[in-house]
């Protein structure tokens, strides 16, 4: 009892300097993750805006979709890399930090990523050459801070594409699957083979063409695996001078499949 009546001061002040410890780390941990995601599994929208330029993605049951296209999961999941190991590294001066955060506001990239419909992160990113860094700015807080991307040392607000061509031109089909009602399969050199998926409330039909007749008893999970399946085919562009070389033996060859996808609205076909 004596030490605690005689000590009382450095204990409290020992208490207080905890405290603060414990405040100050807690929130310097938060500012290295102020621009970083940790789950992405929660995230189901993203929003970029470069000048004139934006795109919006939200993720659906049937996957990523832009303007109802289906997006790309590899394009995805490279934002996701870039929002996962992007590290906050220090506040712009103070000093500077109004100037430098309404430059970047009116000349970098706008990023939004939300979670159930709630905004989980919202900043601009901006390249400034003569720091030789990437700084963010935090959109609610107006906080301008020099970041990295680890084993990146390029401009991050490049990673933030708006292109809509880069998320969904590899795409072969432009339907989301979760739209289709009817899959055609044409087969060229046995037509008699050629049939026809019908979709709707959960089942699946399968039709001979050549017929009209509706198969007893298909294969659902067949039929499931494929229409499912063909979401993820993607395409890459090949050169011009091997499309030179192949185009006149392509005109001229007999088609293996075309596949038809049709929704309500419109149609979508590759031929192999």
């Amino acid at each position: 009892m004596k030490f605690l009546k005689h000590y009382w001061w450095f204990i409290a002040l020992l208490t207080i300097s905890t405290l603060f410890l414990v405040q100050r780390m807690s929130t310097r941990s938060a500012n290295l993750r102020q621009f970083m995601i940790t789950n992405t599994v929660a995230v189901d929208g993203i929003s970029i805006v470069k000048g004139v330029d934006s795109i919006s993605i939200s993720k659906t049951a049937e996957g990523w979709v832009l303007d109802e296209k289906q997006v790309d999961t590899i394009a995805v999941k490279s934002l996701f890399n870039v929002l996962s190991y992007t590290v906050t590294n220090s506040p712009v001066p103070s000093t500077q930090n109004d100037s430098i955060a309404d430059f970047v506001r009116r000349n970098g990239a706008w990023l939004k990523v939300y979670s159930k419909g709630r905004v989980k992160l919202d900043f601009y990113a901006y390249y400034l050459p003569e720091y030789r860094k990437n700084i963010f700015v935090n959109s609610h807080t107006n906080e301008a801070f020099f970041v990295d991307l680890i084993d990146y040392s390029g401009d991050i607000s490049e990673l933030f594409i708006t292109e809509k061509s880069y998320w969904t031109g590899n795409r072969l089909f432009n339907i989301p699957i979760s739209k289709v009602l009817r899959v055609e399969v044409d087969i060229p050199l046995n037509p008699e083979e050629s049939y026809i998926i019908g979709i709707g409330n959960g089942s699946f039909d399968l039709i001979m063409k050549s017929t009209g007749e509706k198969v007893s008893n298909p294969n659902t999970e067949r039929l499931v695996r494929f229409v499912s399946g063909l979401r993820s085919i993607t395409a890459s562009k090949t050169s011009q001078e091997q499309l030179n070389t192949f185009v006149d033996e392509l005109k001229n060859a007999q088609p293996m499949r075309v596949i038809t996808l049709y929704s309500d609205a419109q149609s979508s076909q590759i031929v192999l």
